[in-house]
């Protein structure tokens, strides 16, 4: 979710140029309204580059992380526990 939020107010601040221009940093610091000024990456939406973005982040991150296997293990099925217990 950070992800999303942090590509999105990146996108809002400095391409996405209807905002971009309004806020004004990009305009400070670069000279134009936007990076990309006269281009198509003006008007794309910041949620349609921020949302892929952030659920790559999520996937990789769920592969990179390993389960909790203690938390796993205190859950058992009525029939493993009756079989431990004899």
């Amino acid at each position: 979710m950070l992800t999303g939020l942090a590509v999105w107010g990146v996108w809002v601040l400095f391409f996405h140029e209807k905002e971009s221009a309004a806020l004004g940093l990009c305009l400070r610091l670069f000279g134009q309204a936007s990076i990309v000024s006269g281009t198509r990456w003006t008007v794309v939406d910041p949620i349609v580059i921020a949302l892929p973005i952030s659920s790559l982040v999520t996937v990789i991150g769920s592969l990179v992380t390993k389960p909790d296997v203690k938390a796993k293990a205190k859950v058992q099925p009525r029939e493993e526990r009756e079989l431990v217990a004899k």
